[in-house]
């Protein structure tokens, strides 16, 4: 991951800390935000407005990804999101393909960068509008839930997740 020197870079450094979770081999950048999403719910706890502030993930460099490739093949499974550039995205599921790799496609603006990476994952997490940008196929009945889900296995996607909102 990728973290700045900032409040929210202090507090995520402290808390991680504090549960034991070793994030020594991030990326921590100085003078930088950390990443940050607010999420803006409806009545029915749904996500009404989403924004977020990743510029920092443009810092995250394949050099960096290069440098952590020990760490990389001892690790139980790898976890990526959409935020990571296409180009680390890429490099880790050709390079770890016998890691078990899982994926967040965490915005329909940032979905298609994982499209050369489903061949490659063990799990995919996406939502009904990640869904259909990847697999090009639009929700308005069940069945096509069924259709997308044929479509990321067919890709070689191991385990699928599409949340729904308020639908499941």
């Amino acid at each position: 991951s990728v973290i700045g020197d900032d409040a929210n870079g202090q507090q995520l450094k402290m808390h991680s800390q504090q549960m034991g979770l070793d994030i020594l081999d991030s990326l921590f950048l100085k003078n930088q935000a950390t990443s940050v999403h607010l999420a803006i719910m409806d009545e029915h706890n749904d996500m009404a407005l989403g924004l977020s502030a990743m510029s920092i993930f443009n810092q995250f460099s394949l050099a960096f990804i290069k440098k952590k490739q020990a760490i990389l093949q001892k690790a139980i499974c790898i976890v990526l999101d959409t935020n990571m550039p296409k180009a680390i995205l890429d490099e880790v599921a050709s390079k770890y393909t016998h890691k078990k790799l899982f994926l967040d496609a965490v915005a329909g603006s940032k979905a298609l960068r994982a499209k050369d990476t489903l061949p490659f994952l063990y799990l995919l997490k996406v939502n009904r509008l990640e869904a259909e940008i990847l697999s090009d196929i639009k929700i308005n009945t069940p069945n096509d839930i069924y259709r997308i889900a044929n479509y990321f296995l067919k890709k070689g996607v191991k385990n699928l997740c599409i949340t729904l909102g308020s639908e499941g």
